[in-house]
């Protein structure tokens, strides 16, 4: 009887173990997966610019001048997008020294970079295209003269 619970306890470690051994492997894939040839600097000239969305005007600029960047439902987020697809506080985008860090706060409906959900975070690079609800970003590293700075609170409701 004992050799039978040692021999349960001694599969159930395995498991653990195999499990963590293939959250290590994911982990690992989804960084290179999503790893860049060039890296995107996070720094003066940087927005999100408006592809498409309700109530927005096309290729409006949020520069992106604030070490974190809201975005969401909520009033208090730096953006602030009406749509009822979007969490209250849907995304953060964070500058970090490889560039641009894409934060999902587990949003209902869920945040796409580029055609793939974004699970927890994901690097950005220039032209990466963000869904968020019926919203559409772009992040651009180019200059533009006309630029919205950081916070803005406007969205469909204006």
């Amino acid at each position: 009887m004992v050799s039978l619970i040692i021999e349960g306890l001694r599969f159930a470690l395995l498991l653990i173990l195999y499990w963590f051994l293939y959250r290590v492997a994911r982990a690992i894939y989804l960084d290179i997966r999503t790893a860049r040839p060039t890296e995107t600097r996070a720094g003066q000239g940087w927005s999100l610019v408006v592809i498409d969305g309700p109530g927005w005007v096309k290729g409006q600029q949020f520069e992106l001048t604030q070490p974190t960047i809201r975005v969401g439902r909520a009033p208090d987020n730096d953006i602030v997008i009406n749509d009822p697809l979007v969490s209250r506080t849907h995304l953060s985008i964070v500058q970090g020294s490889r560039g641009f860090l894409l934060r999902d706060y587990n949003s209902k409906n869920g945040t796409w970079v580029n055609g793939h959900r974004v699970m927890e975070s994901q690097w950005l690079g220039e032209g990466d295209v963000i869904k968020l609800g019926s919203t559409v970003l772009q992040l651009s590293g180019g200059r533009h003269e006309t630029r919205s700075r950081v916070p803005h609170r406007v969205g469909a409701a204006d």
